[in-house]
């Protein structure tokens, strides 16, 4: 279990993987799939087929501001404090002043709702670290709280997948919340306070669906005295969900793990207020997704890759004939038991196991413990007998 050449050949087998991922080297062949799989997990196909049917949040209610006008939104506004909301959170911006006329009606819209938060933008320059926060004008923002709406997303420009968001960020001598936390803090404060004792720079999302889990109310909806939805002590969300809920549209809107083509996806899913609203339901339910440490994950990549190239080595002394067939047959076993391991940790306790390196590590080891026995071992045998007989030869 412990000869020199198993340390060896495990330390190759990193050395060569840690090479190939710093090599500036670009295969054009392989952009489409490059392309197709840059944004995809393992843990996708539990949310996109496998997730159990999950109940709708109904303490949040999601509104379409479509492409209303500022006299729209604060027709909106009036209607939806009507009924009393618990807090009114809008995902918009208003940047700088339009229509004296439509600026009037919703500065004074947002100034009577009592319980307000906008959303913000954290910028900073190109080249450095982000330095300050963007508001809307004064005209509007003044009377509201504030939060962060920069979500994370993952993969190229046109795969951007939304997994995770930061909860807070510190700018200068201020910590601002994320959009989402600033308004769960109006119905659960307790609940923010846990989240941010988990002391996480960045937190996965863990999806509860989309605007099917939660009351999405369309442009025209909101005026409708026969609908049955009241606004009264709910979190309620104003945002942009298309033109009207008939009509397609991709502007603000991401990927997401639900994507039922989770590789290689054609369509975004989710708008990004109703990213948002996940957010909120996942605080003030307490279900969050939880990691292993990438040190230990590193640990288990390494302890993985050492006992496969244990066993390879006892087949390729013993059985060299069939080195190729069982070896090839043990990494395709292992490789799904492992994927197999991923998914069902990950479905019944929301817990994400990254065996990316892992895996890569095996899926390598039968062919370069093959160059390692071939060359490695005779450069490094020659290199010792080299130093051996120099150290001789100039002995005092």
């Amino acid at each position: 279990m412990f000869r020199k050449d198993y340390f060896l050949c495990t330390a190759f087998v990193f050395a060569f993987i840690g090479l190939v991922s710093v090599l500036p080297i670009r295969f054009d062949f392989l952009n489409p799939m490059e392309e197709a799989l840059s944004d995809f997990e393992v843990t996708d196909i539990i949310f996109s087929r496998l997730r159990q049917e999950t109940t709708a949040d109904t303490s949040i209610v999601l509104v379409n501001i479509g492409v209303l006008d500022r006299a729209g939104i604060a027709a909106q506004l009036d209607r939806i404090n009507a009924d009393g909301p618990l807090v009114v959170g809008i995902d918009a911006f208003f940047w700088n002043r339009k229509d004296p006329v439509g600026d009037s009606l919703l500065a004074a819209a947002l100034a009577r709702t009592p319980r307000l938060v906008l959303v913000s933008k954290i910028e900073g320059s190109p080249a450095g670290p982000f330095d300050h926060l963007r508001r809307s004008h004064p005209m509007f923002s003044r009377p509201a709280t504030t939060g962060f709406a920069n979500l994370i997303s993952e993969g190229v420009d046109k795969f951007r997948t939304s997994r995770s968001f930061s909860p807070r960020e510190k700018l200068a001598d201020s910590t601002w919340l994320a959009f989402p936390l600033a308004l769960a803090r109006f119905r659960d404060p307790a609940a923010v306070q846990q989240l941010l004792r988990r002391r996480k720079e960045v937190e996965l999302i863990n999806f509860r669906g989309n605007t099917d889990k939660f009351y999405a109310l369309d442009v025209a909806d909101v005026f409708d005295p026969n609908l049955g939805v009241s606004f009264k002590n709910k979190i309620v969300l104003m945002g942009y969900m298309g033109p009207d809920f008939s009509k397609p549209s991709w502007e603000d809107k991401f990927y997401t793990p639900l994507n039922h083509k989770y590789a290689g996806k054609s369509y975004p899913d989710m708008f990004g207020v109703v990213i948002h609203a996940n957010i909120i339901s996942m605080v003030l339910h307490h279900d969050y997704i939880d990691e292993l440490p990438l040190w230990i994950s590193g640990l288990l990549a390494v302890l993985l890759c050492y006992l496969n190239i244990v066993f390879f080595f006892f087949i390729h002394d013993h059985y060299p004939h069939w080195y190729d067939t069982i070896t090839k047959t043990v990494q395709l076993v292992e490789s799904i038991l492992l994927l197999f391991v991923v998914l069902i940790v990950f479905h019944y306790w929301r817990f994400r196991i990254d065996l990316t390196l892992g895996l890569i590590a095996l899926l390598l080891s039968s062919d370069l413990l093959e160059v390692y026995t071939e060359t490695g071992r005779n450069l490094y045998s020659k290199a010792r007998d080299k130093y051996i007989y120099l150290v001789k030869r100039y002995k005092p």
